[in-house]
């Protein structure tokens, strides 16, 4: 075997470390990305924190310092980037801090699932209603009789029917068990969620909730002539569910709180874009370090030192600026193209769109759109959102049309939410219903989209309707 040398050229994409950091900081979430600059402030003894009220100060010493650095420097230049005042985007900020950031409450939650269906006026009013008068554990206290009762002031046309299949459509909502009207019926709706038909989990459930909530598992194997460790399993299946599924967004418990990274506004026939930095304040460099540049008592060694820190500061605060301007330039683009959704809140109205396709349109790298859709929430004025919501994929109609997944998904939620409770729809009835459409779809993707909604299949809603009975 002979041994020799070669050259070869190769082309190889090498990402600095400002690159590196603007790209880590793109795919930050507010939260995460206020952890982040806590460590960074930690670690960099030339950054600090500044107040509101000094911010315009900052700008001015951040200037400063730079032009220290560059005559510092000397041989060695900094691309900086530009720190101008902007009286205009001083209104934005000043504009975003009254927006509160918000923690969803239960009864929020379930309105934006219920805006997800597509109902008539009188429906949407009874969904309402509805969803107001369910506790903060979750349950709907008043009957069917005394909701009609409530609604046929306004509604006089409104039967026990159609308010029975809107709860209906309410017990398919998240969390499961919401809107149950008691313990029983919680369990027996998370049950069919999590598929379990187990005929001895369902009996227990119905006839032995008071032994099982004193933990009196031999007594009921005994009555039911069943071995101990069939009831013990059948016990741990129960226990696996939650009492009181509205009780997660209880402020007095655990709050589940939702904290957007870009917040919406309509203005007009305008959307303002602004991203949610409350919690977030400005960086400067700390003044000092500019008296210690500049002094000549300081020894070289702590120059170079403050230099490097003072550039890492620097570059940090650039990244950030970039990080808010790519968010807000990919935001505008996703406004753009689902304006129908912001215009209307409805989820039907959502336009086939997919990662590539927008960077494609932004000539930007996909996997950047990705870093800016990825672990981040939108606040919209129909509630709020996963930024990612916006892309879906899509199906095409008999004529060649683009048609959305959320909005077959709104078409099978309507179509379910209406059938009839003693024959349900099947899956391939459903696949035919929407080919009439022209919407051309197998069973099993339908069957995939009732899975994802959280829809009981064909069996389990008829076992409903019977217990029912």
């Amino acid at each position: 075997m002979q041994i020799k040398q070669e050259q070869k050229i190769t082309q190889k994409i090498t990402l600095t470390p400002q690159i590196r950091q603007f790209l880590h900081l793109l795919q930050l979430p507010s939260i995460e990305l206020k952890e982040y600059l806590d460590t960074q402030i930690e670690e960099n003894p030339v950054l600090e924190y500044v107040d509101v009220e000094n911010e315009f100060e900052s700008i001015e010493e951040n200037e400063k310092v730079k032009q220290l650095l560059k005559i510092e420097e000397a041989k060695e230049s900094l691309p900086f980037a530009s720190l101008q005042y902007d009286s205009e985007g001083e209104k934005k900020r000043r504009y975003q801090e009254n927006l509160l950031t918000q923690t969803i409450t239960l009864h929020e939650y379930l309105l934006r699932q219920l805006r997800y269906c597509r109902l008539s006026e009188k429906e949407y009013y009874i969904g309402e209603y509805i969803i107001a008068n369910i506790d903060e554990n979750g349950y709907l206290k008043e009957s069917i009789e005394e909701i009609k009762k409530e609604l046929n002031k306004n509604y006089p046309t409104i039967t026990e029917e159609e308010i029975t299949r809107i709860l209906k459509l309410i017990h398919t909502f998240d969390p499961p068990g919401i809107g149950a009207r008691s313990l029983k019926e919680c369990l027996f709706l998370q049950l069919e969620v999590k598929k379990i038909d187990n005929p001895l989990v369902y009996k227990l459930i119905d006839e032995y909730l008071p032994l099982l909530a004193k933990r009196k598992l031999k007594e009921i194997a005994k009555k039911l002539k069943v071995s101990l460790n069939k009831i013990e399993k059948a016990f741990k299946t129960i226990t696996s569910l939650n009492p009181k599924p509205g009780k997660e967004f209880s402020l007095n418990e655990k709050a589940q709180a939702i904290i957007p990274d870009i917040i919406v506004e309509k203005i007009g026939n305008h959307f303002e874009i602004i991203l949610n930095t409350k919690d977030i304040p400005n960086l400067r460099i700390n003044p000092r370090y500019k008296t210690f540049l500049a002094s000549p008592k300081t020894s070289p060694e702590t120059k170079k030192y403050l230099r490097k820190k003072i550039k890492q500061a620097m570059e940090l605060i650039k990244a950030l600026t970039e990080r808010e301007k790519m968010i807000k330039e990919i935001t505008r683009h996703i406004i753009e193209i689902q304006k129908d959704f912001f215009e209307e809140g409805d989820p039907s109205l959502l336009k086939p769109l997919t990662l590539k396709e927008l960077a494609k349109k932004l000539g930007k790298n996909e996997s950047t759109i990705s870093r800016v859709v990825n672990k981040k929430y939108i606040q919209t004025p129909f509630g709020i959102f996963k930024l990612d919501y916006f892309f879906t994929s899509h199906l095409e109609t008999k004529e060649g049309e683009k048609i959305s997944t959320q909005k077959i998904k709104s078409l099978i939620l309507e179509l379910i939410a209406q059938e009839n409770n003693l024959s349900p729809l099947k899956d391939y009835e459903i696949t035919r219903i929407l080919k009439r459409f022209g919407i051309r779809i197998s069973r099993r993707t339908v069957a995939k989209y009732r899975k994802e909604l959280k829809i009981p299949s064909y069996s389990q809603r008829k076992n409903k309707s019977k217990q029912k009975i």
